[in-house]
C-alpha cells in the first residue's frame, strides 16, 4: 500500500482524547477509552510506513457475548427535520478522527485502551496503522465495525515488542474503530491513522502471499488493477487432475504497466509473457499448487484507474474431426468433368480448420487444370483452391463465416495436347473441422470475438447485444449474421 502523502489533507489540530462514558461497563465494552483525560493527540504529517508487518483479515468475526454492546447502549438515532427527512443519524461512543491522516497520541501508559471512531463512505480496501513505538512500547491495535449496533472485530496486530502493527480489511460503507491496548507504556508516543483505497478490485485483499486469492481448478478470468505502485496482487491455483494450463494476462488498457509472474520450485518468482494473444501454457500434475502474481511495473507510471485481464486455468481443449470425400473418373481432351460431395459436421465441430488435397491423375500432370472451390450452408463460395499438387491448405478461421455444412466442388479439365488420351483421376479431399479456442466458454470462438471487437476473456459478452437489434451477440453467432450491423440479424 502506498500512502499517498502529497494527496493527503492534514488537519494540524490539538485533541482531548475523549472523555470516559461512565454509564458503560468497561468489562462488556472494548471500546471505552481508559487513558487519562489530559492526553495529546495531534494530527501528524510524516509518511506512513510502506513496508510494515502486515495481518490480514477480510471477514468480520463477532466479538463474544459478554464483550457485546447493546445497540440501546451504543448507538442512538435522531432525526433531523429540515426540508426533508434526513437519514437517521449516527452517535459514535469514541472521538471521531479523518482517515487519511497519521495521528500522535502522547502520554500512553501501561494498561490503557485508546478508541477512536471513523467513517467510511465507499467500499474500500482499509489499512490501518500504529506506528513509531518506542523500545520499552509495546501496543496492539484493533480494528472494529458497528453493525446495526452490535461490534465486529475485523483484526487484530499484535507483533512482539515495538514492531509496527497493521490492519487491512476490506471495508463496507459504515462506521469504524481504532482501538489501542498498551501492553507497555510509559509516557510513550505513538502515530497511528488509516488510508483508504476506494479504486480496488474484486479481488482484494491478496496484497501479501499469505493472503493471495484462490482460484478453482477451472478457467478462472480476473480483472484487476493496483491503487498503487506497491500493491502486488497474489494468487494461487491448484490442479486436482494432470494436464496442461493456460496462463495470461492481457494488458491492453496500459500495455506494460504490470508485470506477471509464477513462482518456481527454488522459490523464485520467473516473469511470463504478458499482452494481448499471448499465452503461457504450463503441465500440471495432480494436486500440484501454481503460485502466480501480477505487480505494477515500475517503471511506468500507475494509474489504478486501468485493469489488467488474468486468465488462468484449464487448457481450452481444441477438438478435431476429419471428413474425406473423393473425386474420381475420367477426363478426355478437352474435356471438363465437374463433382462435388458435402460434410455436415456434428454440433461441436462449427469451423473448418484444414483443407488437406493429395491427387493422383494419370499421365503427366502437365496440362491438367484441376480447381477446388468451397462454398458455406448459403451456398456461397468461401475459398478456392487448386488441386493439381499435394497440398494443404489451412483456413484463416478469423476471416471467414461460420461455415455449417461445406460443400466441396471440383472441376478438372483436360488440356494436355502432349498427352492428349483420356486420362484418369482420384482426387482424395480431406476436411479438418475442429472447435475454435473458446478461451472464456462462453460459446463464442475467438476469431469471432477478435472479428467483431468483443473479449474473450469476458464471458459476459455473449449475452450482450453490441448493435442494439434486439439479438444477442451469441444468437447473431448462432444465426451467422453480424453483431455490429443492427441490418443483420436472425
Amino acid at each position: 500500500m502506498t500512502w499517498k502523502i502529497n494527496n493527503m489533507l492534514y488537519y494540524k489540530k490539538s485533541l482531548l482524547l475523549m472523555t470516559l462514558l461512565t454509564s458503560f461497563n468497561s468489562f462488556s465494552n472494548p471500546l471505552i477509552n481508559s487513558q487519562p483525560p489530559q492526553q495529546e493527540i495531534d494530527a501528524h504529517t510524516i509518511p506512513f510506513p510502506v513496508n510494515s508487518p502486515v495481518n490480514l483479515t477480510s471477514t468480520p468475526q463477532p466479538l463474544l457475548a459478554s464483550e457485546k454492546i447493546s445497540a440501546s447502549i451504543f448507538k442512538s438515532k435522531n432525526l433531523h427535520q429540515a426540508n426533508t427527512m434526513s437519514p437517521l443519524a449516527y452517535t459514535p461512543l469514541c472521538t471521531t478522527l479523518n482517515t487519511g491522516v497519521l495521528y500522535t497520541l502522547n502520554g500512553t501508559q501501561t494498561g490503557g485502551t485508546y478508541c477512536y471512531h471513523f467513517t467510511i463512505t465507499d467500499r474500500a480496501k482499509t489499512t490501518a496503522i500504529l506506528v513509531g513505538q518506542d523500545a520499552q512500547t509495546d501496543f496492539t491495535l484493533s480494528v472494529y465495525q458497528d453493525i446495526d449496533g452490535t461490534i465486529y472485530n475485523l483484526g487484530t496486530s499484535s507483533n512482539a515488542a515495538n514492531a509496527d502493527e497493521v490492519v487491512k480489511v476490506i471495508t463496507q460503507p459504515g462506521e469504524y474503530y481504532w482501538y489501542m491496548q498498551a501492553v507497555s507504556a510509559t509516557n510513550a508516543t505513538i502515530n497511528f491513522g488509516a488510508e483508504v483505497a476506494t479504486n480496488i478490485d474484486s479481488y482484494e485483499v491478496n496484497d501479501t502471499y499469505a493472503t493471495r486469492a484462490y482460484l478453482a481448478d477451472s478457467r478462472n478470468f480476473v480483472r484487476g488493477n493496483h491503487e498503487s505502485g506497491n500493491d502486488i496482487d497474489y494468487f494461487v491455483y491448484q490442479a486436482t487432475a494432470n494436464g496442461n494450463i493456460d496462463l495470461a494476462l492481457n494488458d491492453i488498457e496500459s500495455p506494460n504497466q504490470w508485470i506477471f509472474e509464477s513462482l518456481d520450485t527454488n522459490g523464485i518468482w520467473q516473469p511470463l509473457l504478458t499482452g494481448a494473444g499471448t499465452n503461457n501454457n504450463q503441465s500440471v500434475t495432480t494436486g500440484q499448487i501454481l503460485d502466480v502474481r501480477v505487480r505494477p511495473n515500475l517503471s511506468v507510471t500507475t494509474d489504478p484507474n486501468k485493469h489488467y485481464r488474468m486468465s488462468l486455468g484449464t487448457a481450452a481443449p481444441q477438438y478435431y474431426q476429419y471428413n474425406m470425400g473423393t473425386f474420381s473418373g475420367t477426363v478426355a481432351l478437352q474435356q471438363r468433368v465437374n463433382q462435388s460431395f458435402t460434410v455436415t459436421p456434428s454440433s461441436q465441430y462449427e469451423d473448418l480448420i484444414s483443407v488437406v488435397v493429395i491427387p493422383n491423375i494419370s499421365g503427366s500432370i502437365s496440362g491438367i487444370n484441376c480447381d477446388l472451390d468451397l462454398y458455406n450452408q448459403y451456398n456461397q463460395k468461401f475459398a478456392s483452391y487448386k488441386c493439381s499438387a499435394n497440398k494443404q491448405y489451412n483456413l484463416p478461421t478469423n476471416a471467414i463465416v461460420k461455415p455449417g455444412s461445406v460443400t466441396a466442388k471440383m472441376s478438372i479439365y483436360h488440356a494436355s495436347f502432349s498427352d492428349p488420351s483420356t486420362r484418369s483421376f482420384t482426387i482424395p479431399v480431406t476436411l479438418s473441422f475442429g472447435s475454435a479456442l473458446d478461451l472464456d466458454n462462453d460459446s463464442l470462438p475467438y476469431w469471432f470475438e477478435a472479428k467483431n471487437g468483443l473479449s474473450d476473456e469476458n464471458p459476459d459478452d455473449a449475452l450482450l447485444d453490441s448493435d442494439n437489434d434486439g439479438f444477442s451477440n451469441l444468437a447473431e453467432f448462432n444465426a451467422n449474421t453480424s453483431p455490429i450491423d443492427a441490418n443483420s440479424h436472425p
